[in-house]
């Protein structure tokens, strides 16, 4: 075997650490979108909600409710547009 074909490829390990980045910055925008909306539950009602703690908003319906109900949805139907679009909102960002 010749020593080009032992060699690692060059920019493996870099491009994994570019994806993994990408993916945390996916991740985290989701989670500050699933926070954004009029129902006064913020981001603390958020992570009280994952971590089984009382509600301490002052909404109709609990916290669990309205992420499941409105907000979930909502990051999903923006999700399946971004993907849905040909050029993956290029153009929309171009100009």
């Amino acid at each position: 075997m010749t020593d080009a074909l032992k060699a690692p490829r060059a920019g493996a390990g870099g491009a994994s650490v570019v994806l993994l980045c990408l993916l945390a910055g996916l991740l985290l925008t989701a989670s500050w979108h699933l926070t954004q909306g009029t129902s006064g539950v913020g981001p603390a009602d958020f992570l009280d909600a994952l971590l089984g703690r009382e509600q301490s908003h002052g909404a109709t319906a609990s916290t669990m409710e309205i992420i499941t109900g409105s907000r979930i949805p909502r990051l999903a139907a923006g999700i399946a547009v971004g993907f849905a679009r040909p050029e993956g909102g290029s153009a929309a960002a171009a100009g």
